[in-house]
């Protein structure tokens, strides 16, 4: 055995193998893709849910997803991005919408005046770095804002897992996400200027 065989052997599974041993019935498997995910899923659809027992069971429902389809993970992308996808899909299931809440279709998608109201170009664009406020911004933006905000920029996956999570091409989400954050920096001026 070469010493790069044995620091193979010796490094944790990966996420992809972890699911593989879930789907032969490895009851531990699962237990360790739960302690290394649960935390990123859990703020994921905390910050989705805006509730901290729904985003709770969401998270059950998503492993007991886990459970049940870990056989058709297939490789085709990451582990990770898969199982953000199966939280997306227990947290729209569980969703109710809320009262008032503009739909997608009347929200802005104009560029220029997206760029304008984020405060592009001008001198005393808003900061803040007070968490509660960043909170509050994001819950005033809709659901597919937060979400991709919530996956590229809070938990940090790739444009291509957040694509792949969102079932979105590429450039699709790019420019979804480009148009989120400046809706946010727009909601945080507005914010900023409520003060």
């Amino acid at each position: 055995m070469t010493v790069d065989e044995l620091h193979v052997t010796t490094l944790e599974p990966t996420d992809a193998a972890l699911l593989a041993r879930v789907a032969a019935s490895d009851g531990p498997a699962l237990g360790e893709l739960v302690r290394r995910h649960w935390a990123g899923l859990f703020r994921f659809a905390r910050r989705m849910t805006r509730d901290d027992a729904t985003a709770e069971d969401a998270l059950q429902d998503t492993f007991l997803a886990v459970l049940q389809h870990a056989a058709t993970f297939r490789g085709e992308g990451s582990a990770r991005a898969w199982l953000y996808t199966l939280a997306r899909h227990a947290i729209q299931r569980r969703a109710r919408r809320r009262v008032g809440e503009p739909s997608p279709s009347e929200v802005t998608d104009d560029v220029e005046l997206l760029g304008a109201s984020a405060g592009f170009g001008c001198a005393d664009a808003a900061t803040f770095e007070d968490r509660e406020e960043i909170e509050r911004v994001l819950d005033r933006l809709s659901d597919e804002d937060r979400e991709v905000l919530a996956l590229v920029d809070a938990e940090g996956l790739s444009i291509e897992e957040a694509a792949r999570s969102l079932t979105l091409g590429e450039a699709a989400l790019k420019s979804r996400l480009h148009r989120a954050r400046l809706r946010f920096m727009a909601a945080m001026r507005a914010m900023g200027g409520d003060a």
